[in-house]
């Protein structure tokens, strides 16, 4: 290489130097551009409407003792030889069992509440439409009877209600509750048993816990 293109070369490495420093000090100091706070939002469209559906029951019998606690809600789908209910000797194992899935639900929603995300996209002003509108729910199922309706929606204002409360900064963080609650769920855990049967579906088929005759 001759000293012509070497210096070819450095001039063109100088002028690549220079170009980049300056389009650093320009990015550093140029503060013109415009920014938007953005809210994640979604929107649902339902159609209600009321109809008529028959099905072809068949009642799964078991003779044994002990008590059933069903694995699967009413209108959940299984497939052949799948568990349908699991025995046990007394009710003490259900209730555990549905304690500890209750944990698990509250420590799920306590750390999606403070997730960092939370407080930039979830607002007061909306949160506090949600509290009403779940308040006015809670009303309504409890004066039409509907408690199946009335937990769900006394889960949802709890949540509406601890979210506002993080994003407000009534408190910082949940980890104290969600250690109490993984506490108590450990406790639990080590009383569980083993189910002493199980009962299956002879064919793939919907689950309902009881029969109607229609």
């Amino acid at each position: 290489m001759n000293t012509r293109t070497a210096k070819l070369l450095l001039s063109i490495l100088v002028v690549f130097m220079t170009l980049t420093i300056i389009n650093v000090i320009v990015h550093i100091f140029k503060n013109d551009y415009v920014t938007e706070t953005a809210v994640a939002i979604s929107a649902s469209n339902s159609v209600s409407f009321r109809g008529v559906y028959i099905r072809d029951e068949e009642t799964i019998e078991y003779s044994r003792g002990g008590v059933i606690s069903y694995a699967v809600d009413d209108g959940g789908r299984l497939s052949s030889g799948e568990i349908a209910a699991y025995v046990y000797d007394d009710e003490n194992q259900i209730r555990i069992n549905e304690r500890i899935a209750e944990i698990d639900s509250e420590i799920a929603v306590l750390k999606k509440i403070q997730n960092p995300g939370t407080q930039e996209v979830a607002q007061p002003a909306y949160l506090a439409g949600l509290i009403e509108n779940a308040y006015r729910n809670i009303i309504y199922s409890k004066e039409s009877g509907d408690l199946d309706k009335l937990r769900t929606e006394k889960q949802e204002l709890i949540i509406y209600l601890s979210t506002m409360q993080y994003v407000t900064q009534k408190v910082y963080n949940f980890s104290d509750k969600i250690a109490s609650l993984e506490t108590e769920k450990h406790s639990l855990e080590s009383r569980q048993v083993d189910p002493t049967d199980t009962i299956t579906v002879p064919h793939s088929s919907y689950f309902v816990s009881y029969t109607d005759g229609y």
